[in-house]
C-alpha cells in the first residue's frame, strides 16, 4: 500500500520511512509522535521531522489515522482498527472498546451528496475511578 502510493506521487523510497513503518505497525493502541520517536530514535537514527513528515504521509495514504482526543493533542491510530473512544472528562483517560454493532450500523450509514472516508466514535463521560473519587469527595465533606 505505501510503496503504491510513494511510486504515484513520485517520492522516494526510503529505509527510514519505511523503518518508521515498522514501528508504527508495532503499536495497537493510539500513539503520539514524540513516543514514536523516541522508539525509533533508541535503535535507529532519524530526525524528528522525518518522522513528523511520514507519519502525516502514512495519514495520505490511509494507513494511520490522527485523532484529537483530548484537547489539541493530537495521537495517533492504525486506520483499519474499529473501535469506540471512551473519553472521561475529569482525568482526560482514554478507553478503547471493540462494538462490532456500532461500526456496522457507522458504516452502512449514506449521506446524499457526501462519501465518508472513515468514522470515529468518541464517547464522553466520567469513568469508574474518577467517579470514585468524587463520590469519596463528597462522603468525607459531609
Amino acid at each position: 500500500m505505501l510503496s503504491e502510493f510513494i511510486t504515484t506521487r513520485g517520492l522516494r523510497r526510503t529505509p527510514e520511512r519505511f523503518t518508521i513503518l515498522d514501528k508504527v505497525l508495532d503499536h495497537h493502541t493510539h500513539f503520539d509522535v514524540d513516543t514514536l520517536y523516541q522508539e525509533i530514535d533508541a535503535e535507529y537514527h532519524v530526525s524528528r521531522s522525518t518522522v513528523y513528515n511520514s507519519i502525516e504521509l502514512f495519514c495520505d495514504c490511509g494507513i494511520v489515522r490522527k485523532q484529537f482526543l483530548n484537547g489539541n493533542r493530537a495521537v495517533y491510530e492504525l486506520a483499519q482498527q474499529r473501535h469506540l473512544h471512551l473519553i472521561c472528562l475529569e482525568c482526560g483517560a482514554v478507553k478503547e472498546v471493540n462494538d462490532g454493532k456500532v461500526a456496522e450500523y457507522v458504516s452502512g450509514l449514506k449521506f446524499r451528496g457526501f462519501r465518508p472516508s472513515f468514522s470515529s466514535t468518541n464517547i464522553y463521560g466520567i469513568c469508574s475511578r474518577c467517579s470514585k473519587k468524587k463520590k469519596r469527595k463528597r462522603i468525607s465533606n459531609n
